[in-house]
């Protein structure tokens, strides 16, 4: 091991095993008598707990677990964390659903004042009073008490006075007369990595629970009810980070149910997930708190520098009075993010029925809204230009609203449907830039949409504010109010208005106008009507949606035609299962189990779990296309493409030769043999495994010419079945049958048909290197009704240096049984692109040794490939590319993945390092169609975000790349992994190099996005063909601002994993964290020989990728990349793999990995013409996996072998994921070729 990789594993280590040794559980009961935490021992007592006064006397570590006994009673003490967790052992205050803690003292000792009206004498002034937990009015003096329950405080005698039309208030016993007497029911201040499950907390003269200067809290599970103002309320002014309030309960509190603030500093990073917020502003009334006036179900105030919250899945409703000013729903007021980048969400929320505006942007920047549905809010009538809406943006005085996204929203009922104004206008005050797109506005008792004083874009308070695909209603006089005027039809609107365009007529059909049936009906002309806006908006709603637990998505970019407007997506034949209404006041939320992200503290003192889940902010879902305009910028302006001398660097070191005179180094281990592996992969390998049954054909089993292996009859059986009763597979060899013509050139060698061949036994064959393509045309590329294209991000002719010429080969396999005619297509970085038009035969392979040069005639240069099918429906080719060199150590080169489709959003590359031992490159490949503008951001192991908002142009077609540290000077350490965060406003493809400095061998990472399960389809530490020994590292990156806490399970290769793999401890990645484990099979399970299937499973969403090597002959090492795929990348389908290589120094491996059940593969290998030429069956056992060197998969008596290079087509009867590893003999270098995605 390195000095490097036993660091970083010393570092994993202590995050793993350093929960402190004393830490234990605590016990408070609100009648406790133990002294301190050491005989604070249970529930079962008074004199086995603490009382709140002695715990907050006490110290703790982290790690602690302080449980709250609801067997005393309730609890009436302010309770206060005396101490701060740390990262991954946070101090747990765990309430078990039941406990309560009270800001309010019963009142007892009334005397009779007068009439019916008792005093009785308190130490401070409450601000709520509750008789056996009925709300008391309170009143301005003692004159006005003349009703039941009425109140009044006397400050100078400090006296309480209650009118009790009952009699004596002594005589209330359930539980009696309440007044408040404490600010707050939870006080923190200034702590981190705290937890506060499963506690109501109520009657508190402020708030509840009131977070001050702490980061890093969970509140969760809790009721906060009946505080004078906030349910939780957080706030610093020097700034925090990382709170999270979530399956939790905030409902009649005089101010909002939850409220994040600032007075100074920053707010970031915090989580308000799966809360029902309501009936918040709707008792206390404003008359003795002007505060009142300005509640909310949920609020986030500035001012800027409040970035990265997010606000999902909560039911918000019935928030504030009718006839007064509160009762917004969920409200963002003067909290402005800098950019699109860090900008703050609001997303997939129920809004419904409370007074003022649904979703209320005020004064600020960078808000995205949308998946939300909106019903029958903004109660309270005109109010001058502040006319509430469902959704309203306004700002006023010197302010901004610029530049936030209201995308794919439902508005039913209430006022107005979305509102954009300024309200106080004055020098300086914009609303901007706003993009309200795939909206639905139907059923409001005013205007759908009313944009004014700068929303109509009049140039003086707003501009560059666009309104497109939106479906406002069935068109209806006054339906627009623009700019003052009045609009009747979306054509009159459309002509006069400035930046509105393409919205959708009519009505849009809705299953119904009440909340649970405001889903799109077959009828809806919002179905894939919609603008495609990229990722990550792309997740909408399905029908049974139901908040706050069932909130359930599908992906608008898989799912239809095109996207529809509004919140849902149009589910065919699907109802909802029930109506999502509100829950009674008197509920009591079901504690949601939380998967605990603590390491359990090695006490032999219980420890109670259901703890935080610190969530990140995700960047969810891959979309097929992205907004307009880059993140940030504003949508009216078109970036302009950099110069391609600029854009387009001159070629970096990511193809580049052996650096001269470095020092020899040792290579750290790290698994997955790409090659067969002679212990375990026999010369010969006809015989099925012992174990499993022999399978016998169908009686309906067909022979299909010009072989004579029979194939499977899917009417007989739908699962494969051997050619032979016998459990030897024997290969196929191809028929003799003499052909009927014989080509005089190799296929696709010219652009004119060619004939079809049958089998053939020497078919004549020209070096697929030598082919002489006819001369390529500039031209630019026409796309062709219904084809299908392939994008390979990058082809090569380059010298580098020592003399080596970097290129790229490229394999094109035609997986269908009839000729298909395909463009290839090559950018230079100058100049127009080279087209090239080849019909490849029936299961053909060609193979271009030296793409640019031998299918172009280009010189020295560089640039994308596109592969794109001619005839409508024709299947595209599978496409495979690596770029490579020679060097003194043999070819060495890495795989360049082929993508079937470009996409727009947030993608990740991890395992990037920049030191003596590695360098990296970042590169970006746009489509034909548009410039793409990648934003880069760069995460540092440990150190979290170093570097961000580095923001590239690609000219549409072109590809770019920059090393890392000339994207980040200064940022890479030695030694210390990195990820990179690109954001591409429009399709394109993102990967990186990393590139071993000793030897120059590369490998590729693909951008991905982040998710929760992963799997490496092959990990190893074991020995392989030629002197080899095989290692796997791995990457995990956790992009976002809570920590993940990361299982992984071992399936060892060709075992029945169905009851469990092997485990390794659950590893904490704190958030912005990038972690690399180098030989993993080892580090983590313990394995010395031996290969399997990793599996990564995270409470958050994280990015993994692997790495697969072996020492190089002369020092550094020799691999290839391998991606990390998700669970739905396992599927039956048949899968043609291209770029099969058995000659010429190359072997080639196949591995299999299943799902949940075994599966039968069968294998079919066709040479370079598509003749079958062999076919074998294997059984590979549930949830594991199985690699083959095909020489030893069809015999090495295999008459003929693929020349150059062939295909190898996997099917199966379950769920499977194949791929090839092509080894190049003079080096031992391998490269990962896998169905393009």
């Amino acid at each position: 091991m390195t000095t490097r990789s036993l660091s970083l594993l010393l570092q994993m280590l202590l995050l793993l095993v350093s929960a402190p040794a004393t830490a234990g559980t605590y016990f408070l009961r609100a009648d406790g008598t133990a002294p301190n935490k050491s005989a604070a021992t249970g529930c079962g007592s008074a004199s086995t707990a603490m009382s709140i006064s002695t715990h907050n006397a006490q110290g703790f570590i982290p790690g602690d677990t302080i449980v709250l006994c609801s067997e005393g009673g309730v609890f009436r003490a302010t309770l206060t964390p005396t101490s701060s967790g740390s990262s991954g052992f946070p101090i747990t205050y765990d309430g078990q659903g039941t406990a309560y803690i009270s800001g309010a003292d019963l009142v007892a000792g009334w005397i009779l004042d007068s009439g019916s009206v008792y005093r009785a004498g308190l130490a401070n002034q409450p601000q709520q009073v509750f008789i056996d937990g009925v709300f008391g009015r309170r009143r301005a003096s003692r004159g006005e008490l003349t009703t039941h329950l009425d109140w009044f405080w006397d400050d100078g005698t400090a006296t309480l006075y209650l009118r009790d039309h009952l009699g004596d208030p002594d005589d209330h016993h359930d539980p009696g007369v309440e007044a408040g007497q404490r600010n707050h029911g939870i006080n923190s201040p200034a702590r981190q990595h705290i937890v506060i499950d499963g506690v109501k907390v109520a009657h508190a003269n402020k708030y509840g629970v009131f977070l001050w200067v702490s980061s890093y809290i969970s509140v969760q599970n809790c009721i906060l009810e009946w505080n004078w103002f906030d349910g939780c309320h957080s706030n610093s002014n020097i700034g925090y980070s990382n709170i999270t309030v979530q399956d939790s309960i905030g409902r009649f509190n005089g101010g909002s149910g939850i409220l994040f603030t600032l007075t100074g500093g920053t707010s970031s990073y915090h989580i308000i997930r799966r809360n029902r917020c309501y009936e918040n502003g709707r008792y206390q009334g404003s008359d003795f708190d002007p505060m009142h006036r300005w509640t909310s179900g949920i609020k986030v105030v500035g001012p800027s520098g409040t970035t990265n919250v997010v606000v999902e899945h909560n039911d918000v409703y019935d928030n504030g009075y009718s006839g007064g000013e509160s009762g917004n729903g969920i409200w963002f007021d003067y909290a402005s993010a800098s950019s699109a980048m860090n900008a703050n969400v609001v997303r997939h929320n129920f809004i419904h029925g409370n007074q003022k505006s649904g979703i209320f942007v005020e004064c600020s920047d960078n808000v995205h809204i949308y998946g939300n549905v909106l019903h029958d809010n903004a109660k309270i009538g005109e109010q001058g230009v502040s006319t509430n809406a469902g959704i309203r943006v306004d700002a006023r005085n010197s302010e901004s609203s610029d530049n936030n996204f209201v995308y794919n929203n439902t508005i039913v009922g209430g006022r107005h449907g979305i509102h954009v104004t300024t309200y106080v206008q004055a020098a300086g005050c914009s609303v901007s830039n706003n993009l309200f797109k795939n909206n639905i506005v139907v059923a409001t008792v005013a205007a759908a949409l009313r944009a004014e004083y700068g929303g109509g874009n009049d140039g003086m308070y707003g501009s560059g504010n666009v309104y497109q695909f939106n479906s406002l209603g069935a068109e209806s006089p006054g339906f627009v109010i623009w700019n003052g005027s009045a609009y009747g039809t979306y054509e009159s609107w459309e002509t006069a208005a400035n930046g509105a365009s393409d919205n959708v007529e009519g009505d849009p059909q809705l299953a119904g106008s009440g909340p649970g049936l405001l889903y799109l009906t077959q009828a809806s002309p919002c179905i894939d009507a919609g603008a495609n806006l990229g990722s990550p908006f792309n997740m909408a709603l399905r029908n049974t949606s139901a908040w706050t637990g069932s909130v359930m998505y599908r992906d608008q970019d898989a799912y239809g035609a095109g996207w529809e407007i509004g919140a849902y997506v149009y589910d065919s034949g699907v109802s909802p299962t029930h109506t999502p209404t509100a829950v009674p006041p008197t509920s009591t939320p079901t504690r949601t189990a939380t998967r605990t992200p603590t390491p359990v503290p090695p006490t032999n003192t219980p420890t109670r779990t259901a703890t935080m889940t610190f969530t990140p902010v995700p960047p969810t879902s891959t979309p097929t296309q992205t907004p307009t305009s880059p993140p940030g910028s504003t949508p009216t302006q078109t970036p302009t493409a950099i110069p391609s001398s600029t854009a387009t660097p001159a070629w970096t070191p990511t193809f580049t030769a052996t650096p001269t005179q470095t020092p020899t180094r040792t290579a750290t281990p790290t698994p997955v043999p790409p090659t067969g592996t002679p212990t375990q992969t026999p010369t010969s390998t006809p015989a099925a495994p012992t174990n499993t049954p022999t399978l016998t054909p169908t009686p309906t089993q067909t022979q299909v010419p010009p072989t004579s292996t029979p194939t499977r009859t899917p009417a007989a059986t739908s699962t494969p079945m051997p050619p032979t009763s016998t459990p030897t597979p024997t290969a196929t060899p191809y028929s003799t049958a003499t052909p009927t013509q014989t080509p005089t050139s190799p296929p696709g060698s010219t652009p004119t048909p060619i004939p079809t061949w049958t089998a053939t036994a020497t078919p004549t064959r020209t070096p697929a290197a030598t082919a002489t393509p006819t001369p390529a045309v500039p031209a630019t590329p026409t796309p062709i009704a219904g084809g299908e294209v392939i994008t390979v991000p990058v082809g090569a002719h380059v010298e580098g240096g020592g003399g080596t010429l970097w290129r790229s080969d490229l394999y094109l396999t035609n997986s269908d049984g009839i000729p298909v005619d395909v463009r290839v297509s090559y950018q230079p970085c100058c100049g127009e692109p080279l087209v090239r038009i080849l019909t490849i035969g029936a299961h053909w392979t060609l193979l271009f040794e030296d793409v640019v040069s031998d299918l172009f005639g280009a010189g020295d240069g560089r640039g994308p490939l596109r592969i794109e099918t001619l005839a409508g429906g024709a299947q595209v080719p599978a496409v495979v590319s690596r770029t490579f060199a020679a060097t003194t150590l043999g070819n060495i080169g890495q795989e360049i993945p082929a993508v079937a489709h470009p996409r727009a959003g947030v993608f990740y590359l991890t395992g990037l390092r920049n030191d003596v031992d590695f360098r990296s490159n970042v590169a970006v490949t746009a489509t034909p169609e548009s410039d793409v503008t990648a934003t880069f951001v760069l995460y540092r192991g440990s150190d979290g975000r170093v570097h961000g908002s580095v923001q590239k142009v690609v000219a549409a077609g072109q590809q770019a790349q920059w090393p890392i540290a000339e994207l980040f000077p200064g940022a890479p350490r030695p030694g210390v992994p990195m990820t990179v965060q690109v954001w591409l406003s429009n399709p394109g493809v993102t990967y990186a190099s990393v590139v071993d400095n000793i030897s120059s061998d590369a490998v590729t990472h693909i951008g991905v996005q982040t998710s929760r399960d992963w799997i490496v389809p092959a990990v190893a530490r074991i020995p392989g063909a030629q002197g080899t020994f095989w290692y796997s590292d791995l990457a995990i990156a956790n992009p976002g601002e809570s920590h993940a806490m990361v299982d992984f399970e071992y399936l060892p290769e060709g075992v029945d994993n169905s009851g469990g793999g092997i485990q390794a401890s659950t590893l904490l990645v704190p958030a912005n964290t990038t972690w690399t484990i180098e030989d993993v099979v080892h580090e983590l399970f313990g394995v010395d020989d031996g290969k399997g299937v990793l599996r990564v499973r995270s409470t958050q969403h994280v990015v993994v990728a692997s790495r697969v090597y072996t020492s190089g002959a002369n020092g550094g090492t020799m691999g290839h990349g391998l991606q990390a795929i998700s669970p739905d990348a396992l599927r039956p389908d048949t899968r043609v793999l291209s770029g099969v290589r058995m000659r010429g120094g190359f072997r080639t491996n196949v591995g299999v990995v299943t799902g949940e059940v075994p599966a039968l593969v069968r294998f079919r290998l066709r040479a370079e013409d598509g003749v079958q030429v062999g076919e074998t069956y294997r059984e590979v056992p549930a949830r594991s996996m199985r690699q083959w060197n095909l020489a030893a998969l069809f015999g090495d008596d295999l008459i003929r072998k693929p020349d150059p290079a062939g295909s190898l087509v996997v099917d199966a009867d379950a769920d499977v994921f194949a791929y090839l590893v092509v080894v190049d003999g003079s080096s031992q270098d391998p490269v990962l070729f896998v169905p393009e995605g």
